[in-house]
């Protein structure tokens, strides 16, 4: 492991940002097609059965592109949001906004002044 750490330190003191950046991105592309092998793999395994397998084991509104809204009665059926969650919700934007941390909160909604804020 700290040979890998001497190696990453080592190129990007050499190589500087772009270095950094051009390597990143071969990592992420690395990751993206390790990830679909992955994926492809699982899903074509014994225990799994394919798309199709997959399709049979998951209830039916699992792969539906659209959710249902307001049909059937059972939880997980309906977008719903309880009081609670939408209070405690609402509570903490209202919270975060008005207990002195406006500059961090500016910040992550690329505001800059109080006055861009709507």
């Amino acid at each position: 492991m700290a040979i890998a750490m001497l190696i990453v330190v080592a190129y990007s003191s050499m190589s500087g940002l772009m270095g950094v950046a051009i390597t990143d991105v071969i990592q992420f592309f690395i990751a993206i097609i390790g990830c679909v092998i992955l994926a492809y793999l699982v899903v074509n395994s014994e225990e799994i059965g394919g798309i199709s397998g997959l399709k049979a084991k998951l209830p039916a509104s699992t792969l539906d592109y659209f959710p249902r809204v307001g049909t059937g009665s059972e939880i997980g059926q309906t977008l719903t949001l309880s009081l609670g969650a939408f209070l405690a919700f609402t509570t903490v934007q209202w919270w975060a906004m008005v207990s002195g941390q406006r500059a961090r909160w500016r910040r992550l909604y690329c505001a800059a002044h109080d006055e861009h804020q709507k």
